[in-house]
């Protein structure tokens, strides 16, 4: 190998693994902690530990979408998400996941996300996450109102949370600030970069049904989380989230095995919503370990410790699928179609 090369690809293995300093305050985890626990414990009050899981994902949602310290940008971001994800979770429920209607919602909203991640657009986040919607509950039979009034009663924990650091807490950093790749795009490199981007999304969800998986929107997820507006973005994602969807899942297994209990498990969730913005700022690895910890304890919490181990195999295989694809659909979308012919 190239000894200049070689040292290339020693800095962005480097990179793509180095922790970050935080500057976030003990009160952003709490807040965390409360925009996740507080649904899922009136899930456990009311006896439904399921919308209680439906209600801490949807608190996660809200919590990672905040790009601001501002409240008013905090409050007009959450409202926006929480219109994307109400609205297109109620139309996934009346097309389903079979129907012409869905494909054609999938297929328009993730070149949408596409379209605005290459702007750096705000609006990408709350697309994506009612993508994202759209898909869940698509796939998800006997979705209701109960349902819908458990996202909007994450979103007031949400706004509650937001005025009480307002209050108490101002000047805080942001959880995930906005990001810029530095490039403009022309109008093919667009409409290429967003055709890839909704055909990979789509492929990913006809490889899931295909192949028999459990959760086929894990594999979709994971292509609209992780391709960037730049292959090398893109490429640190992919081993960032393979990487530490594996740490998750393990740290996941150990979790499950310990805790046999609700209420044991909601105290995971509540320690895991806390350290999730901590892991958000370091690295995006990290995050993924905590994420995926998260979303498999939850699905321990919902269950009532009647957890399917199998889930644990399959989250590691399904993100691995969709970042397989998410390769893929990074090479379509950025590598030259052509080489400049170059004159001595």
């Amino acid at each position: 190998m190239n000894p200049l090369r070689g040292a290339r690809v020693g800095h962005h293995v480097r990179q793509t693994f180095t922790l970050r300093p935080s500057e976030l305050s003990l009160w952003q985890g709490a807040r965390f902690a409360l925009d996740i626990g507080i649904p899922a414990f009136i899930g456990l009050l009311i006896h439904q530990s399921e919308l209680g899981f439906i209600g801490a994902l949807a608190g996660s949602f809200f919590a990672l979408g905040d790009t601001s310290v501002q409240l008013r940008d905090q409050l007009r971001r959450l409202l926006w998400m929480l219109l994307s994800i109400v609205a297109l979770g109620v139309w996934g429920v009346l097309v389903g996941a079979h129907s012409m209607l869905f494909w054609v919602s999938l297929v328009g909203l993730s070149f949408a996300t596409a379209a605005l991640q290459l702007g750096n657009h705000a609006g990408a986040s709350p697309i994506r996450f009612g993508a994202i919607a759209l898909i869940s509950t698509a796939f998800l039979p006997g979705a209701g109102l109960n349902l819908v009034a458990m996202i909007a009663f994450a979103a007031l924990v949400g706004v509650g949370t937001r005025i009480v650091e307002a209050r108490f807490f101002p000047g805080g950093a942001p959880i995930l600030p906005p990001t810029s790749s530095g490039r403009t795009f022309s109008l093919s490199q667009t409409l290429r970069f967003c055709s890839v981007f909704a055909l990979a999304v789509a492929l990913s969800l006809v490889m899931g049904e295909r192949r028999g998986a459990t959760h086929p929107m894990w594999i979709a997820t994971t292509v609209l989380l992780v391709l960037q507006n730049d292959w090398r973005a893109s490429l640190a994602r992919l081993v960032q989230r393979v990487t530490g969807t594996a740490v998750g899942v393990g740290a996941a297994a150990l979790t499950v095995a310990l805790f046999h209990s609700a209420w044991g498990l909601f105290g995971a969730v509540v320690v895991l919503g806390f350290l999730l913005p901590f892991a958000a700022t370091r690295n995006y690895w990290l995050q993924s370990a905590l994420y995926a910890w998260l979303i498999l304890v939850l699905y321990d919490f919902a269950s009532t410790s009647h957890f399917n181990r199998q889930l644990l195999g399959e989250r590691v295989v399904d993100v691995a699928l969709g970042c397989a694809i998410g390769l893929v659909a990074t090479l379509a979308a950025f590598v030259p179609l052509s080489r400049p012919n170059l004159r001595a």
